[in-house]
């Protein structure tokens, strides 16, 4: 997350914004997981485990959507031929 949520102002690393005050170490936390689960799913696949990882994508794409993990979810639903 590179900036925040309601203020719109950069971020610093910190969990809570500079500007606003808003406390964003839940959003955050959400956006790692995701992340993780994506990184998850790229070994899956790797290791020919493709439904596990549509799994694992799918998942991830709940907590946060964004280009790459529909892009892989796609490649994998393909390979799985679904």
């Amino acid at each position: 997350m590179q900036r925040c949520p309601i203020c719109r102002a950069r971020l610093d690393g910190k969990t809570q914004c500079r500007r606003c005050g808003t406390d964003l170490s839940q959003p955050i936390a959400i956006e790692q997981r995701a992340e993780s689960l994506t990184r998850l799913a790229v070994t899956r696949f790797t290791t020919l485990e493709p439904a596990e990882a549509a799994k694992a994508l799918e998942q991830a794409s709940k907590l946060k959507t964004d280009a790459l993990t529909r892009a892989l979810l796609g490649f994998v639903r393909k390979s799985l031929g679904s």
